[in-house]
């Protein structure tokens, strides 16, 4: 879960626990993402997702503790500078895509080895999350809970309804 430490990326990570998952955030700021994990229960790596090192550090870390990623919740990214459109620079928003595209796109590719590892991968961006009604389960990938069932689930509705859309 890139950018688990807080706000969306934080709650769905905590949901995910809920549920009995096993969950992984990333965050840049060590202190913080490992503060973030204990209060959640879940696993910490630091993860920078414009710096190709990082990103490969992680991998191997996942690697070697749990070898393979069922879910890669790409929640991380950045707003940059507000200002009006007349005064908006490329490189004002430079820093802004290379985090929010690129640092997806290199994150996503970097992870996809363990992800072929798992027996159903999925790959979520937090834009495809939708949440109108605190009450109900988390909806992620256009499914709904309530009508869409996982596989091999008896039929149940899919709690989380982590699944691509097709």
């Amino acid at each position: 879960m890139t950018g688990g430490n807080r706000g969306l990326g934080h709650e769905i990570a905590r949901r995910l626990v809920q549920a009995g998952q096993t969950v992984w955030i990333e965050a840049r700021d060590a202190g913080n993402g490992r503060k973030a994990a204990d209060r959640l229960g879940a696993g910490f790596v630091q993860l920078d997702m414009i710096d190709d090192a990082s990103v490969d550090a992680a991998v191997e870390t996942l690697r070697a503790r749990v070898g393979h990623l069922d879910i890669l919740v790409n929640n991380a990214g950045i707003l940059g500078e507000v200002t009006a459109p007349e005064d908006l620079t490329a490189d004002q928003v430079r820093h802004v895509y290379e985090t929010n595209v690129f640092g997806l796109v290199r994150v996503t590719h970097a992870f996809l080895p363990l992800l072929r590892k798992a027996t159903a991968p999925s790959v979520v961006a937090d834009h495809a999350v939708r949440q109108d009604d605190p009450r109900r389960p988390l909806q992620c990938g256009g499914r709904r809970p309530d009508r869409d069932r996982a596989p091999g689930d008896g039929g149940r509705p899919d709690p989380l309804a982590f699944r691509p859309r097709t």
